[in-house]
Order: structure tokens, then C-alpha cells, then sequence
């Protein structure tokens, strides 16, 4: 059977390039859980190489978890080029508990030329969600500030936020306001 037949309906990369094409050897390779730069953190091992384009991002990126309407938590996502999300503690920077979430369900990783994060479903059965849209296993999904995505059946949301700009605070004290009360406060 010749190679065009074989690949006939098969899909190739679209506008998000295979994972496999952006790192610097073919393949996957084990690494320590939570690895960076050869560091290692107890004897977990995932199957996944950090693409050599990840770096660190700019101070102050953060994800607001959100549950509902209310703000739940806040995870700081600016001293590491990649974070791990799942139910595992001792591979994941970021445990997930929910029941639908793999052990190493996805990883955020900041890519240092293009500035923007991308994000990869490692596989997991449930899926990674960007909006109401699953995403492809093991392909970088770059996503924008302010865009929400979740896992599985998780009902937590995460909302990729960046430092909030010094211009937004004003010599009246109103650092700590949210940018809609900042808005509401100026209005009056």
C-alpha cells in the first residue's frame, strides 16, 4: 500500500502545529514530575518533554479558579516555564480533585518568543476544554489573556489574567479593587 493511500483521511497539522515538530528530538521523552532546567522532585516520572521554546513569564500571571460566580482561588503561574494540572500531587504543580480529571490531565507552558501560553491535554480521558471547545491531546492550544478553559467535568473554571496594569490604580487607594469595582468607584 503506497504512503498516500495509508494516509488518506488522516488529519495533518492545521494552524496548531503537532507537538512532536516544535520540540528539538522526535518523540517524548521521561522526565521527572515538575522538572525545569534538570530538576527533579521525588522519583515520579511523566512521559513529556518540555519544548525548548517554553520560558518563564513575565511577573505577575496568574489564573483566577472560579466556581460559579464567586472567585475561588488564585494560582500564580510567573516563576515556571511549564505547570502541570491533574489529581496526582506528586507529578502536579496544581491538583485538580475532581473525578473526571486525569492524574497529569494538561500542562500550561509559557512559549518565550511567541509571549503567549499554550495549552496541551496530556491525553486525558475527559478532555481539556478552551471555552466549550475540547482540544486535541498532546498539541499546544495558544490561548490569550482572559481566556477561561477547564477540565473534564470540573465545574472550576481557570481565566488566564496578567499583572494588572499600574495604570488602572490611581493615587486615591484603590489598588485592591477588582477591575469592575475600579470602574464603578471612577463612575461615581
Amino acid at each position: 500500500m503506497s504512503s498516500d493511500v495509508a494516509n488518506v483521511g488522516k488529519r495533518t497539522p492545521g494552524p496548531v502545529a503537532h507537538l512532536s515538530s516544535l520540540t528539538s528530538t522526535p518523540g517524548t521523552a521521561v522526565l521527572p514530575a515538575l522538572a525545569t532546567a534538570g530538576e527533579s522532585i521525588g522519583n515520579a516520572v511523566i512521559e513529556y518533554e518540555i519544548p525548548p521554546w517554553a520560558g518563564r513569564p513575565p511577573s505577575g500571571c496568574h489564573l483566577d479558579v472560579v466556581k460559579g460566580d464567586q472567585l475561588i482561588q488564585k494560582l500564580m503561574v510567573d516563576e515556571k516555564r511549564a505547570y502541570f494540572f491533574g489529581r496526582n500531587p506528586k507529578q502536579c504543580d496544581f491538583v485538580v480533585e475532581h473525578a473526571s480529571c486525569s492524574r497529569v490531565h494538561a500542562v500550561l507552558i509559557y512559549h518565550k518568543f511567541l509571549q503567549r501560553f499554550a495549552l496541551v491535554d496530556m491525553n486525558s480521558c475527559h478532555g481539556t476544554f478552551v471555552g466549550k471547545v475540547r482540544i486535541e491531546p498532546k498539541q499546544p492550544v495558544f490561548i490569550d489573556i482572559a481566556s477561561i478553559f477547564h477540565f473534564g467535568a470540573s465545574t472550576r473554571r481557570y481565566i488566564l489574567r496578567a499583572k494588572l496594569d499600574s495604570a488602572i490604580d490611581d493615587d486615591e487607594g484603590n489598588k485592591d479593587l477588582l477591575p469592575e469595582e475600579h470602574e464603578l468607584e471612577v463612575e461615581r
